[in-house]
């Protein structure tokens, strides 16, 4: 019998190269922690795509035999190709079997009891266009570096901690309120003044900054395959320069 449920792709920083491609009748964030917590995983997985379906086990089929050729090992669910192409992939052989057209009010109205519903997607999708906030032009570094560390933590540190222990988790103005609101307990301050494209970790250390599809962020190594794949396939825009141009 067809199973409504998730097709989702995971992407790890640890796993460079490679997304893994399965399915879940739960929430793929629920999949992504579930899979982070193994001591074989050196970093938490990512949910950088998911779809609800009416028979998801029909579909992530279709989409392994569509990128058999780019699978690791036939007992595996990694793939080494690149992101974009495996969404573009995925995304086209699930709009057939799409649920999500029949729950648009679940993607707003939903009581968080609800939430809990098997099936039923939790995130509203895409917020704006897909983008990559370069390392700024007079950054000194050249591979990516953690902010120093301390008994009295930085913004820069505060924020590297954010972004690599939660990727894709935050958009601009949630990491800014997780930030300043919540880490360093400054609810005062007008989150909708800032901008990424200030942060410390993509001016002076070396990470530039992705945006997906749904505006969610995350840290990517300037010297990383990563970072230069995203640079020749989608918008890129520069972080500010720490001093001013000559």
């Amino acid at each position: 019998m067809a199973k409504r449920g998730y097709v989702y792709i995971l992407v790890n920083p640890a796993f460079t190269g490679f997304v893994k491609i399965g399915k879940t009748i739960n929430d793929p964030e629920d999949r992504a922690r579930q899979l982070s917590v193994g001591s074989g995983v050196p970093a938490p997985y990512a949910v950088a795509w998911d779809a609800l379906v009416n028979d998801c086990d029909y579909v992530e089929r279709l989409i392994h035999q569509q990128l058999t050729e780019f699978r690791s090992r036939k007992d595996r669910e990694f793939f080494a190709t690149p992101l974009k192409t495996a969404i573009a992939v995925a995304s086209t052989i699930a709009a057939p079997f799409s649920c999500e057209a029949e729950d648009v009010s679940v993607l707003t109205l939903a009581a968080p009891e609800q939430d809990e519903v098997i099936g039923r997607p939790k995130r509203i999708r895409r917020e704006g266009p897909e983008e990559l906030i370069e390392v700024a032009e007079d950054c000194r570094v050249d591979r990516a570096e953690a902010p120093p560390d301390g008994n009295s933590k930085t913004i820069a540190r505060l924020g590297y901690e954010i972004l690599m222990e939660h990727p894709y988790k935050y958009t601009e103005r949630e990491f800014y309120y997780e930030l300043h609101a919540v880490r360093r307990n400054r609810p005062d301050l007008k989150f909708e003044s800032y901008n990424i494209k200030r942060a410390p970790v993509v001016k002076v250390h070396g990470w530039g900054i992705h945006r997906d599809m749904n505006g969610k962020l995350a840290l990517v190594a300037i010297e990383s395959p990563r970072y230069k794949e995203l640079q020749a396939t989608i918008k890129t825009t520069k972080a500010y320069r720490t001093n001013k141009a000559p």
